[in-house]
């Protein structure tokens, strides 16, 4: 009896840790309902990191949350990163003022505290003294493709991550020149997506990891009847991407609906008016069974000078760079650099 109770556990667990891939690009699945947990007061997080529900805590970064109705009435989580006390704060009492910030955008079916932790992106606030801006999306699904045969009854994230950035301006005492916006699988979509259609009038840069150009938003020609919805509104603005080559679910030389890594970089490298791009390896220092190099279209390469520089992860999965968390992620993740910190590297040499 134990050898057969034993013999079915595994083959349970087994079946449990088979990834399930469709045509479509895919996220984590969704995480099975948290047992009841003790909230301290009205508008505090509850502190089960196991589900995800606090960002680890980093000396000197203040996290705070509020809850945002959207204009279909869906009342929305936003989480904030800024310096301050460490740890969970009852409210949001930024002090310091005129700062850059990035909106991180989660995964599809992650939270904004899993978002934070798998890029450990407060070490930015504590060393550069940025806001993080951590929206939710609604039942953990982005609202990234512009395909109007789509239902759209309940959301319009377009508009909605535009309101939280209007509004964290102004109560966070932002420099509206200065901000950034970035996301993984899902949310990576979900930045392209607002990238096209409303980021002349928001950010000053952008970038992802694990998201490539839909043929909905690229204007291909079975979508030529909605171009207004597409990325032909698009103004140039700096970006830049990371794909991994084994990117089991986010295909790194496209599929069906979706345009490969290399041609999702070159597509905004045209739109930006660049020539040609230049190869670089990075150094393989980390015995991680991944390499990478990245493809760099150049500042003085491009007529309006805004780079695009893209990174491939040969031998990559499903990951956010340089992560040490394990939630939403697939494959091989690549120690050879950190996708926060290049990110961030990049962006803060650009502002509107």
């Amino acid at each position: 009896m134990t050898s057969f109770r034993s013999s079915l556990a595994a083959r349970l667990l087994a079946v449990l840790a088979f990834p399930v891939l469709t045509a479509q690009a895919q996220d984590a699945p969704a995480p099975a309902p948290a047992p009841a947990l003790s909230i301290p007061k009205p508008g505090i997080l509850s502190f089960d990191p196991l589900q995800g529900t606090k960002v680890t805590d980093i000396d000197g970064v203040s996290v705070c949350e509020r809850q945002l109705t959207d204009t279909y009435g869906n009342r929305r989580r936003v989480v904030y990163l800024y310096p301050g006390p460490t740890g969970l704060q009852p409210a949001c009492a930024p002090t310091a003022t005129n700062t850059a910030a990035i909106v991180a955008l989660h995964y599809g079916n992650g939270t904004p505290e899993r978002m934070a932790n798998l890029t450990r992106i407060g070490r930015l606030v504590a060393s550069d003294g940025i806001t993080v801006i951590l929206p939710a999306a609604v039942a953990g699904r982005w609202d990234n493709d512009p395909d109007p045969r789509l239902d759209k009854r309940n959301r319009d994230d377009v508009r909605f991550i535009g309101d939280v950035i209007d509004q964290a301006i102004s109560d966070f005492r932002l420099d509206a020149t200065r901000i950034y916006m970035t996301g993984f699988s899902l949310g990576g979509f979900m930045t392209e997506r607002f990238l096209c259609q409303e980021g002349q009038h928001r950010i000053a840069a952008a970038g992802w990891s694990s998201a490539t150009l839909l043929d909905s938003l690229g204007g291909f020609k079975q979508y030529q009847t909605f171009d207004d919805h597409a990325c032909d509104a698009y103004s140039p603005l700096p970006v830049m991407t990371f794909h991994g080559t084994r990117d089991s679910r986010v295909n790194y030389k496209g599929q069906t609906g979706y345009r490969s890594a290399p041609d999702t970089a070159a597509f905004f490298a045209h739109r930006n008016g660049c020539g040609s791009a230049v190869r670089t390896a990075l150094p393989d220092t980390q015995n991680d069974r991944t390499t990478v190099y990245y493809d760099s279209y150049a500042a003085d390469s491009c007529s309006t000078a805004l780079p695009v520089r893209f990174y491939t992860i040969v031998g990559g999965g499903h990951t956010w760079p340089g992560n040490e968390y394990q939630y939403g992620v697939t494959g091989v993740t690549t120690r050879e650099l950190d996708a926060t910190l290049v990110l961030w590297d990049f962006f803060k040499g650009f502002h509107r």
